[in-house]
């Protein structure tokens, strides 16, 4: 029999959602340990770097999904962390992934898209990266320093947050530095799925979480083309 291959934890109140949530994921060599708290889950992990990801509920009877994932970014851990929610405003969504969720699956959700999402977003967390350190120095005089060894971003000696999303545009951006990046380009390379985020204005969503964390100018729209980093 196959190993398995990831561990997980999921932090949900729903018996019934965790418990088939774990079966069906156990199936496919996702190991699930499940937690009904934020709570539960802080008593019985002292490292949360034995699990590959957390899945969060969002609304959680003692307290928010949202201000625990702010509370581990905060800390300096950096898991991934797909977030689970019954709400589908975009106003959650986007209050979720600006506070570091690196993705989300709105409730209820296909066994086989959330096991996707899982897959892709640990991908793209320990994907293998050339481990040097790029620094950009802004026309304010601040600098950006990029350490890929750690994957780590700092703004003038600060360490700057950047869920995975964020963190691969950016690096994406820096090893095409001066090139105009079409978002049909971006999709395909960063999110890996261009046909499902065609329609959708993620690249533009994401190009101004950079810009709103790190500097206003550091990715220069190119009207009609794209975008490029100078």
């Amino acid at each position: 029999m196959q190993e398995t291959t990831l561990k997980i934890g999921m932090i949900e109140d729903n018996e019934v959602l965790s418990e088939n949530t774990a079966a069906y994921l156990e199936l496919k060599w996702i190991q699930t340990d499940i937690y009904e708290s934020t709570e539960d889950f802080e008593q019985k992990n002292t490292d949360v770097s034995v699990y590959h990801l957390i899945l969060l509920d969002i609304n959680l009877p003692w307290s928010s999904g949202v201000e625990y994932l702010q509370h581990l970014r905060a800390r300096g851990d950096y898991i991934p962390v797909i977030l689970l929610t019954s709400m589908n405003t975009s106003t959650d969504i986007v209050h979720g992934l600006e506070v570091g969720a690196d993705d989300y699956v709105s409730k209820p959700f296909n066994f086989e898209e959330l096991v996707a999402r899982i897959k892709m977003v640990v991908a793209r967390k320990w994907a293998v990266a050339p481990q040097d350190l790029t620094q950009i120095i802004l026309k304010d005089g601040s600098s950006i320093e990029i350490d890929r060894s750690y994957k780590k971003v700092r703004k003038n000696s600060e360490n700057i947050y950047l869920p995975t999303l964020e963190y691969q545009l950016l690096d994406y951006f820096l090893k095409n530095r001066g090139k105009i990046l079409s978002r049909d380009e971006l999709y395909e390379q960063v999110w890996w799925e261009f046909d499902k985020y065609q329609l959708s204005r993620s690249v533009d969503v994401y190009v101004g979480y950079l810009r709103k964390k790190l500097w206003k100018d550091i990715i220069i729209t190119k009207k009609w083309d794209g975008y490029y980093l100078p």
